[in-house]
């Protein structure tokens, strides 16, 4: 008995270490999902009309096991203008990999202010180590309305795009 746990063990590890640690792919495609947070700071022009910065950090929940999106963390800086609900935005944002790595990019986006999903795109520009000259797109597609279970000021919110990349 004690010889089939070890046996069971062993192959244990050795499956879930080879699928936890995929070698990367330098060129791909698929989808992710990501789960965020963060603030905004909002000015009020007028009825209807306001400007807003964001600061937001998440973590990508699913992305191909080799893309060098699966199991990052981000965080992103930006601002939007919302003028009668149509919102036009952008911002920068920087993946961190588990290994450290990094990559990142720039990104615009659309879409009606707390009435709807946005959509965009993100620019990869470049990255460090195993990312170093990486080239990209992420196109940001509609996701379902969340309620935030934090205070005022303060959001939660999903992510789900369609990207593809490539390292030289």
């Amino acid at each position: 008995m004690k010889q089939l746990s070890k046996v069971v063990l062993a192959l244990s590890f050795i499956l879930f270490t080879s699928s936890a640690y995929a070698e990367m792919a330098k060129e791909g495609s698929g989808s992710y999902r990501g789960a965020k947070s963060g603030t905004l700071k909002i000015i009020t022009f007028e009825k209807g009309h306001i400007h807003a910065n964001f600061d937001e950090a998440g973590v990508i929940v699913e992305a191909p096991e080799d893309s060098p999106f699966f199991n990052a963390s981000f965080h992103s800086l930006g601002t939007f203008t919302s003028n009668q609900g149509a919102t036009e935005g952008s911002g920068g944002i920087k993946f961190t990999r588990p290994n450290g790595d990094t990559f990142y990019g720039t990104f615009n986006f659309g879409g009606k202010y707390q009435r709807g999903p946005t959509s965009g795109i993100v620019k990869i520009i470049g990255g460090t180590g195993e990312c170093s000259g990486m080239q990209g797109e992420i196109e940001l597609l509609p996701r379902p309305k969340v309620t935030t279970s934090t205070g005022a000021g303060t959001y939660q919110n999903m992510a789900i795009a369609n990207i593809s990349w490539k390292i030289p």
